[in-house]
């Protein structure tokens, strides 16, 4: 499905998939991050099990010293996303699917739980309400001003920050592509450190975003440009910060995420337990 309306694309999204009584799904979950402690050398970044015993506390939650860690050293943190990368991006097979799963999920967490895309997504929760309020006709004025209630204002006055916030979403989105077109080899164990319910919501957000980067990254290669803007960051940060008006989204074709049976965001929403 496609549209040049915002208001349509936001529509469409989430207000089907927020509709369908999931609202304990957003639940805020990335500030309950467990409180173990972790110092930067004692990380381990070149073996996908160890990482993830070390990043989760007793209680199966992110471990909060792991994030503030791997977010003040950049090194670190690229050593151990380049290893979960290694192993959720090899051919999965009956044999390895539930490695692949749990590296996969836990690349995202930390994509986003290093960055204030962690804000993003937690707003999503916060503004419930307003988001499920939108119809079909909701007009780009609509969506922006919900928009607005999403970014957190540290970020909206932050290009840096923001664009840090869009890539780390891009990022998750392409390791919570392969954790959810992995549940068709096999079901998520019910021994995994993984919550299907934090991967969702956090799944839904990356994936609006990573749709209107797909759309942005087509009209730049056709046209040179969105409204002046070459990059999906910059032209959402002009939107954000005041700089550009909702008009600069004309010239873009948005396709919705595909969250039907056997994609990779039907897969997770079955996976947590909800059914459209």
């Amino acid at each position: 499905m496609k549209s040049r309306s915002i208001g349509i694309i936001v529509a469409a999204l989430l207000v089907t998939l927020l509709s369908t009584s999931c609202d304990g799904l957003f639940t805020n979950y990335f500030k309950e991050m467990g409180l173990g402690q972790v110092k930067a050398e004692d990380i381990t970044t070149t073996d996908s099990s160890a990482i993830e015993a070390e990043a989760y506390s007793s209680d199966g939650s992110l471990s909060t010293s792991y994030v503030e860690v791997l977010t003040a050293n950049t090194e670190t943190k690229t050593a151990v996303l380049t290893t979960l990368e290694t192993t959720y991006t090899a051919a999965v097979t009956t044999d390895n699917v539930a490695a692949v799963q749990e590296a996969a999920a836990l690349a995202a967490l930390i994509e986003i739980s290093t960055t204030d895309a962690i804000d993003i997504v937690n707003n999503v929760a916060s503004s419930l309400s307003s988001i499920t309020s939108l119809s079909s006709s909701a007009t780009t004025s609509d969506v922006m001003s919900i928009v607005e209630s999403i970014v957190p204002a540290s970020i909206a006055s932050d290009e840096t920050a923001f664009t840090a916030a869009v890539t780390s979403l891009l990022a998750a989105n392409e390791a919570y592509t392969v954790l959810g077109t992995s549940i068709n080899t096999a079901a998520i164990s019910a021994d995994s450190s993984i919550n299907t319910g934090t991967a969702v919501q956090a799944a839904i957000v990356a994936a609006a975003v990573a749709a209107v980067d797909n759309a942005v990254t087509a009209a730049v290669a056709t046209d040179g440009d969105v409204a002046g803007y070459t990059t999906t960051a910059s032209l959402l940060y002009a939107l954000v910060s005041g700089s550009t008006t909702v008009d600069a989204l004309s010239a873009l074709s948005i396709t919705v995420p595909d969250y039907g049976t056997d994609t990779p965001l039907g897969n997770l929403l079955a996976a947590a337990g909800i059914t459209l």
